[in-house]
């Protein structure tokens, strides 16, 4: 909590204290959590990363007591966050239920699983540490079933380290995805130097250049910064029909779609929100 603190301060001098006082205190739930819980209740359902804190109960979006079962998928035997990882039966996302299938491979490249496989998918945190998220979401959206759903947790830049780096345009993305970016991409690497915010990390300089060199193997890389109008372009250009979205301090944005069929189009129009400023979207009533 101490270091939060100092973090927060750095970021945004005593506002930023109140902020880490007032989340710690009165902790946010997700406007989206009915919809879920409609959605994912006895529903099959795969995490691309994770397991994560935010879907576990008491949090802002208390997932994991819902699904019927639900695998997972993360792209190395170990990583930072997990530690070992074993596949076959052995992802405990709920302790009242049977631990769901551990699957490694990369999120990007899904291959072990059959397409039109699953109710919904979750995400969190995950999509920014893609070189090639396009090519990622399309993935994600030919395992899960026509009609099924997508819950997609992603940060906002404004509240991270990202704060200082432009937000990613989605030209990039296209471009990215069409000229097949694969994950050993470094294209960011001197932009993610420069200007990450190292308060936020505790490490210096030489620290970051290291372990960002490694990053095939670590996956620590913010490739892209998002906001919430690009997290809406990215939606639609893939023809997911968003059905709930917001913003969640400290830098959460929430958003929940629908993939429907091949015959429809999304339009996502009324989700772009009038402002970009991260802080101001928290504070506004724009909530869909």
């Amino acid at each position: 909590m101490l270091k939060k603190l100092i973090q927060n301060y750095q970021f945004q001098g005593l506002k930023g204290i109140k902020n880490a006082f007032q989340n710690k205190l009165f902790p946010q739930s997700s406007a989206l959590t009915n919809q879920c819980e409609e959605l994912f209740k006895d529903a099959l359902g795969i995490e691309i990363g994770g397991k994560t804190p935010l879907f576990e109960e008491h949090s802002i979006l208390p997932i994991y007591q819902l699904p019927k079962n639900l695998d997972n998928c993360n792209f190395s035997n170990n990583t930072t966050w997990e530690g070992n990882i074993s596949e076959g039966d052995t992802f405990q996302f709920n302790k009242n239920s049977k631990p769901g299938r551990q699957y490694v491979c990369e999120a990007s490249k899904l291959s072990p699983i059959e397409d039109n496989s699953y109710d919904f998918l979750l995400s969190s945190h995950v999509i920014e540490h893609l070189a090639n998220p396009i090519k990622g979401l399309n993935e994600w959206k030919r395992v899960v079933k026509e009609n099924g759903h997508l819950l997609l947790v992603i940060p906002h830049k404004e509240g991270t380290f990202d704060h200082k780096r432009e937000v990613t345009k989605f030209e990039h993305l296209l471009n990215d995805y069409q000229e097949n970016i694969s994950e050993e991409d470094l294209t960011h690497l001197e932009e993610i130097c420069d200007f990450t915010d190292l308060t936020f990390e505790g490490i210096t300089i030489n620290e970051m250049k290291e372990r960002s060199f490694k990053n095939f193997e670590n996956r620590l890389f913010h490739h892209h910064v998002f906001n919430t109008p690009l997290v809406v372009e990215l939606l639609n250009y893939l023809n997911l029909q968003i059905i709930g979205l917001e913003a969640i301090r400290p830098y959460h944005i929430n958003v929940l779609a629908k993939k429907i069929s091949n015959n429809e189009t999304a339009d996502n129009t009324n989700f772009f929100p009038p402002i970009n400023n991260f802080q101001s979207f928290l504070n506004s009533d724009y909530s869909k």
